[in-house]
């Protein structure tokens, strides 16, 4: 089962795969020249249009690294990660958009 979905609308799909078949078949990706974001599955990354990762996909993957492996700076990214979420939240609610100067400088390097 595959889904495609924007702000008002949603659109499933099933197929005996999963893969680059499957969303070919579907018709949807083959045309669509906008931004997607998705996990990090390669069959994504064949369309020619803009690709962005999915941030709950990149949280796990974080939380991951930090668990097995007790890399430090994978907590921090984590963190920042969530961080920015909160800014853009408190943003939404208060329908404007988010300023860069709250933001340390020292995680925009």
């Amino acid at each position: 089962m595959s889904g495609y979905c924007q702000t008002e609308d949603t659109y499933y799909f099933h197929h005996e795969s999963r893969g680059f078949k499957a969303m070919n078949k579907m018709g949807v990706l083959p045309k669509y020249r906008g931004i997607i974001v998705h996990d990090f599955w390669k069959s994504y990354l064949k369309y020619k249009c803009e690709h962005a990762l999915c941030n709950v996909h990149i949280q796990r993957e974080l939380d991951n690294i930090f668990k097995k492996h007790k890399q430090e700076w994978a907590k921090e990214m984590s963190d920042l990660l969530y961080e920015i979420k909160e800014h853009a939240d408190c943003a939404r609610k208060q329908d404007t958009k988010i300023d860069e100067e709250p933001i340390p400088k020292a995680h925009l390097i």
